[in-house]
């Protein structure tokens, strides 16, 4: 009788322990069921997550996939891009001159008070080291001194002994003066976009060797 008492308590024993551990593994085995079916759903998700990612980046692409593009007023310049790879922007700064433009104007030069623009010739001339302010021997060089007034564009000097000049100051030197008396009549005209003028200044001249110790 206590010899199968023992066995039957032992039998228990080892009875329950094997219940213990079957429920154990039972319960394990739950419970890696739950966390295999939770990667699996999280997987899938992931999983659609990362497609549509992809869609939304190929969709991007799309739209902007023209070489170049306007942000708030500056160049954009838009890369190629793959379908595993999104598009890169790059920006480049609008480019600016460091000096600003100037446009040339011109002010035309106001006349003298009085002055209506129309020529009038007037001139005077002084000999250099003569033996008079309008006199001496030949060679005489005579400075004229243009004095005209109103808008003028050209002179032309008449010095009386077969040479002219179109310089508005010029400095003429005599050999000699036409006939007895030896006296050069000199003119000026002077010309501008109102008209012309002549100055003539009759026996204005005197170039002569009976000058010589005047």
């Amino acid at each position: 009788m206590r010899r199968n008492r023992v066995i039957f308590v032992t039998v228990f024993v080892f009875g329950l322990i094997a219940g213990l551990g079957i429920g154990m593994m039972i319960g394990r085995g739950g419970s890696n069921a739950d966390l295999a079916q939770a990667n699996t759903e999280l997987e899938a998700r992931l999983d659609t997550a990362t497609e549509n990612y992809m869609i939304l980046m190929r969709e991007y692409n799309k739209l902007f996939s023209s070489k170049t593009a306007f942000l708030a007023g500056s160049p954009v310049q838009v890369s190629s891009a793959s379908e595993n790879q999104p598009a890169v922007i790059v920006t480049q700064e609008p480019t600016t001159t460091s000096e600003p433009q100037v446009i040339a104007t011109s002010t035309p030069t106001p006349l003298p008070v009085g002055d209506t623009g129309k020529p009038v010739a007037d001139f005077e001339a002084e000999s250099i080291n003569g033996t008079g302010p309008l006199e001496g021997p030949p060679p005489q060089p005579f400075q004229f001194t243009d004095k005209s007034t109103g808008v003028i564009t050209s002179w032309l000097w008449d010095f009386g002994d077969g040479t002219t000049s179109n310089e508005q100051h010029p400095l003429h030197t005599y050999e000699k003066c036409p006939g007895d008396a030896e006296l050069c009549t000199v003119s000026l005209t002077v010309c501008g976009p109102d008209g012309c003028d002549t100055m003539t200044k009759v026996d204005y001249l005197w170039v002569s060797e009976s000058c010589t110790g005047c």
